[in-house]
């Protein structure tokens, strides 16, 4: 009888393998009807996570384009190559640019910049409150050579939140590739409200912050962006570096059972520490201003 029995669930190997493949298929088949009725009962999840990815790809996508579409003061006398990439114009556009210059040519109205062939219309109305044409050089009379040679004598410190890459680089210690994270970087915070912040940039540590110190300033009258906590959208808050996504998701589901009526509601220390909260608060509003 045992004989019998052993003989009738003996499988050879290749039949084996076939029956532990079904179980396979059976167990996967079991876990999805699982995972379908989890949706199916649950909509708003579903809805939910799917902004929220969609929130990542936007967030993702925009942080490139930015590298490429910022807006920022510059006089077109002096901007740089990679400057002028960061505005964005094409390399080839950009280097028109310098050609112009290179063969005398200079620009003493904003108007000026609009004559240029590469400068269209619409690029035009974007920059030309940017422009910043320094009347020192509008006369005509102003030599390059006497202008660096003045410029390094006096060794003014640069003002990091409207400087150019062009005057980044003149910084001791601060090159082409430093001066484009840090202005990506301002555009993403929404302007520097302290020096230390440079610390934050990819790649500066404290060493080379004590390079630079001396040779920054930040203008107290400037205005940073800020997000209104209220009215933000999910991938606006999530763009900022100090918000995390989980303190996106806080944000916004708290605000849908009612708006902050004090930013320190914010606070959630299983969220965000101590210390980055003061340093998002500046960038933070509860209404338009």
């Amino acid at each position: 009888m045992l004989n019998f029995l052993e003989d009738y669930f003996y499988f050879n190997q290749r039949e084996r393998r076939g029956i532990f493949a079904l179980i396979i298929l059976i167990i996967l088949g079991i876990l999805f009807n699982i995972f379908m009725n989890n949706l199916i009962r649950d909509p708003d999840h579903i809805r939910e996570q799917f902004l929220i990815n969609c929130a990542l790809i936007d967030s993702i996508y925009e942080a490139e384009q930015a590298k490429y579409n910022q807006v920022f003061d510059f006089d077109p006398n002096t901007i740089s190559l990679d400057s002028l990439q960061l505005l964005g114009f094409s390399k080839k556009q950009a280097q028109s640019i310098l050609n112009y210059r290179n063969k005398g040519g200079k620009f003493y109205k904003r108007s000026d910049f609009k004559k240029m062939y590469v400068v269209d219309s619409l690029k035009y109305e974007r920059l030309k409150e940017h422009i910043q044409i320094r009347s020192a050089r509008a006369n005509g009379n102003w030599d390059r050579r006497a202008q660096a040679q003045a410029q390094t004598q006096t060794q003014a410190k640069i003002l990091i939140n409207l400087a150019d890459s062009s005057e980044l680089v003149s910084i001791r210690g601060i090159g082409a590739v430093f001066a484009k994270r840090i202005i990506k970087y301002r555009s993403l915070l929404g302007g520097y409200h302290s020096k230390e912040q440079l610390m934050e940039v990819y790649g500066l540590d404290s060493l080379k912050y004590q390079q630079i110190e001396d040779q920054i300033l930040i203008d107290n009258n400037y205005e940073l962006s800020k997000l209104n906590i209220n009215k933000s959208s999910f991938r606006e808050l999530l763009k900022h570096p100090y918000i995390s996504l989980d303190f996106t998701k806080f944000i916004v589901n708290r605000r849908k059972e009612r708006e902050f009526s004090n930013l320190n509601d914010l606070f959630d220390s299983t969220l965000i520490s101590k210390t980055d909260f003061q340093k998002l608060l500046p960038y933070l509003k509860l209404k338009e201003e």
